[in-house]
């Protein structure tokens, strides 16, 4: 007996051995089969295309294993966290579908496997803003339709000023799945940690000149006036690191999280929405501080202040250390505002916009002149042919292509979601009221900034916007849920 159980044990070992030896050989083989086709591709095509693959494989594979993260990267992606250059994008009609729509639809795909059975959950969820959004989304459509059928105009440029409504159907996505207390927290402090990732890039742009989001980095220009010294860090993601700014404030104020945490996330994004070097993001965000510390209440309100001072005193030492002539452009920048309008420089140059397009309004009040379509002649100074369409004002850009009767839907929509985020800024909830908070304020932000920005017209303001409306949208079912809970256990 002895024998034969020191051989059945001699066996096992072996066995072992021979299947350990094998699952070797074949990682060795697959491993070299991965090496040789990378090989291969790189020998192809150039290194930026192996890294477009590499990001596409691995949204996949998170997509379809954490939906809640890949709904995350796409509002990163939107925003343009990633610069385009590694990120694929397919040619149609002309031309360029990028990777934040294909993922958005993925992402769509991932989440209805998911949480397909929680749709009624989403109903609940979606009905205060449902209706102006089906109109909203049903208007667009038919803008489209027309520039398409009507006015027929080139299908490459209208496909260029259409592809961003399809943003606005974050808000039922996200909807869809914060659903749940746990979901809910998971994509805000996700939507944090964007914020933050865009702080750094910011960092990395102002102070030592790294291109992180492929945007042109410039020299900071005041009145003609180049300083040279300090660069001007652009992000599409601007509102996201107010946002940030404003939440960790809240959060601050209320107690939530570790102090020590928080202190460190607001230095980062006060830093990147310094380094924006924009008056009006500067002003707004002054705004939404305001509003902030007077919904937070007296006491709350002193340690927000209290949170900012540290920050400013930090900052501040850090710039003079660093590189203080960013103070010097700063102040620059803050106090020039009239003498750009009398020099004539960027904000003359918006003016003329602003007149050009409301000579094009007039032609087409009702429905607009089409997207797609052209609205001035061409100007010495353009630097691309696209700029004969282009506005920098949202609200008289949205009018000019669609006309007056969509912006009222948009406008409509918009006076709902504000509605729907007071309400929530009145939770007993501390978080979820912290959320509303920050996401009202930053608001405010927000929609100053389209008044000399094209937010509603471009992707990352969609998302971003879509974005809060869809987290209002969940805290609102959340806060009835709790409600609910209430009234059955009293």
């Amino acid at each position: 007996m002895k024998n034969n159980s020191s051989l059945l044990s001699f066996n096992r070992r072996d066995a072992n051995f021979v299947s350990l030896k094998i699952g070797s050989i074949f990682f060795v083989i697959m491993a070299a089969i991965v090496a040789l086709i990378f090989g291969f591709v790189s020998a192809i095509f150039p290194w930026w295309w192996i890294v477009a693959i590499i990001l596409s494989i691995l949204f996949i594979f998170i997509g379809f294993t954490y939906p809640l993260v890949a709904l995350i990267a796409v509002i990163a992606i939107s925003s343009r966290l990633i610069p385009d250059t590694f990120l694929p994008s397919i040619r149609l009609l002309g031309g360029t579908i990028p990777s934040s729509d294909m993922a958005l639809f993925a992402t769509f795909i991932f989440c209805f496997f998911k949480y397909n059975s929680e749709f009624s959950f989403t109903k609940q969820a979606l009905s205060p803003l449902a209706i102006p959004l089906f109109v909203v989304l049903l208007l667009l459509l038919f803008s489209v339709f027309r520039a398409v059928f009507e006015i027929r105009l080139p299908l490459k440029d209208i496909l260029g000023e259409s592809r961003h409504f399809l943003y606005w159907l974050l808000i039922p996505l996200i909807a869809l799945t914060c659903s749940d207390r746990q979901r809910f927290k998971f994509i805000v402090f996700g939507f944090l940690f964007v914020a933050f990732l865009f702080s750094i890039g910011q960092i990395l742009q102002g102070f030592l000149g790294v291109n992180v989001f492929g945007r042109e980095l410039t020299s900071l220009e005041t009145l003609g006036s180049i300083n040279s010294d300090v660069t001007r860090s652009m992000t599409s993601g601007t509102h996201i690191i107010v946002w940030g700014f404003l939440f960790v404030l809240a959060l601050f104020a209320n107690r939530i999280g570790f102090s020590k945490t928080l202190i460190i996330l607001c230095i980062f994004t006060g830093a990147g929405i310094f380094l924006t070097y924009g008056r009006a993001v500067w002003g707004g965000t002054f705004l939404a501080v305001l509003f902030l510390c007077w919904k937070l209440g007296t006491k709350k309100m002193l340690r927000s202040v209290g949170l900012i001072a540290i920050v400013a005193v930090f900052g501040l030492s850090a710039m003079l250390a660093i590189k203080p002539g960013a103070i010097e452009g700063a102040m620059q920048r803050l106090f020039s505002v009239e003498e750009e309008v009398s020099h004539g420089s960027s904000l003359g140059w918006r003016f003329y916009e602003n007149k050009m397009a409301w000579a094009a309004i007039q032609r087409s009040p009702l429905l607009g002149i089409g997207l797609g379509a052209p609205y001035r002649p061409p100007a010495k100074s353009d630097v691309t042919a696209e700029q004969v369409r282009y506005v920098h004002s949202a609200y008289i850009y949205l009018t000019l292509k669609t006309g007056i009767i969509v912006f009222m839907s948009v406008i409509f929509l918009i006076f709902k979601i504000l509605h729907l985020t007071y309400i929530q800024t009145r939770s007993n909830d501390l978080f979820i009221s912290s959320v509303a908070i920050a996401s009202f304020a930053a608001m405010i932000e927000y929609f100053l900034a389209c008044i000399t920005q094209p937010e509603l017209m471009q992707t990352p303001g969609i998302a971003f916007l879509a974005t809060l409306a869809g987290l209002m949208c969940a805290a609102n079912y959340l806060n009835q849920k709790n409600l609910t809970k209430g009234k059955l256990t009293s």
